[in-house]
């Protein structure tokens, strides 16, 4: 991956801003924010598409992405990026023994998948990891699977280089979120994150830090909170189900809730109710200044944690 970035930078992109940060590193790693250069993305860049959003005007993101990297009050010749669950999302196989090499490893990935996901697997960027079997009981490997439109991740990836900009980690705000909580619980107990934002929620539970469970489920805004709530906690009781009878042998050690301070109480009830644990809500350094959320900042922070660590 070549050498690390120093101070840290790491950019944000949604449908709404492309964002820029630069850290420094505290004693015992603690990033320290430095300087945050935003801009608006203009409407006709980006549009709604399968899986997050598909880039309309390439030569208008590129054009961006130079002017936020000149607007910067030093030299970026790599960084990190963020972008949301929407666009970049997690699942999970099990199988039998992998090919060792990459390429008919994620062959055999792709066709596993299309049995799996909504979209058609082709037009996918994946990235696969060997993770820790759940069970005595699983399958001999059990792989996480990040996958995103390869159409849109080119095109980032374009409009980066572009701008003379490496990108290293790319990595969704709720497994930001989960690095950046890591030493909060003990590597043997589960972790369980829960993202929620204006249109969806993400939870996500590691052990050992690695992801054990990911789950993405939109939000409908049109339905009543009671209508909102029974749906979230019908999936918050699956949840339950699944980790006690898979990873059974570890105890739940923290549900940490990430949201606007609006949702807190609904989204406290419903994870204490669904989950059957208690519920502790993270604000991060820097969250408000210039309209930034706790989620991005603490998504960006655990961004630069993967990178040093």
């Amino acid at each position: 991956m070549g050498p690390l970035p120093a101070p840290p930078h790491v950019f944000s992109i949604d449908s709404g801003q492309l964002v820029y940060a630069r850290f420094a590193i505290e004693e015992g790693w603690a990033p320290r924010l430095l300087e945050r250069v935003a801009s608006a993305i203009p409407a006709g860049i980006l549009a709604s598409a399968d899986l997050g959003v598909r880039v309309l005007d390439a030569e208008g993101l590129e054009a961006l992405v130079r002017d936020l990297v000149g607007r910067a009050s030093g030299p970026i010749e790599r960084a990190s990026l963020i972008v949301p669950d929407a666009w970049l999302r997690l699942t999970f196989l099990d199988t039998e023994a992998l090919p060792v090499a990459e390429d008919p490893r994620l062959e055999v990935l792709r066709w596993k998948m299309n049995r799996l996901l909504p979209f058609k697997v082709e037009e996918l960027r994946i990235d696969a990891q060997e993770v820790d079997r759940l069970t005595t009981e699983s399958a001999a490997v059990r792989t996480a699977i990040g996958f995103a439109r390869e159409d849109l991740v080119a095109a980032i990836e374009k409009a980066f280089s572009a701008a003379k900009v490496e990108l290293g980690l790319v990595t969704n705000r709720s497994s930001g979120l989960l690095a950046a909580l890591a030493e909060t619980v003990d590597e043997e107990s589960l972790s369980v994150v829960v993202l929620v934002e204006e249109s969806h929620y993400t939870l996500i539970a590691a052990r050992r830090g690695q992801p054990v469970l990911y789950r993405y489920k939109a939000l409908e805004s049109d339905l009543s909170q009671n209508v909102v709530g029974e749906g979230v906690l019908r999936d918050l009781r699956l949840t339950r189900g699944f980790l006690a009878e898979r990873v059974g042998d570890a105890e739940v050690e923290a549900v940490e809730l990430v949201s606007e301070p609006a949702q807190r109480v609904r989204w406290q009830e419903w994870l204490r109710s669904g989950l059957g644990h208690d519920v502790r809500f993270h604000e991060f350094a820097g969250a408000g200044e210039d309209g930034e959320t706790s989620a991005l900042m603490g998504a960006m922070i655990g961004a630069v944690r993967q990178e040093i660590l």
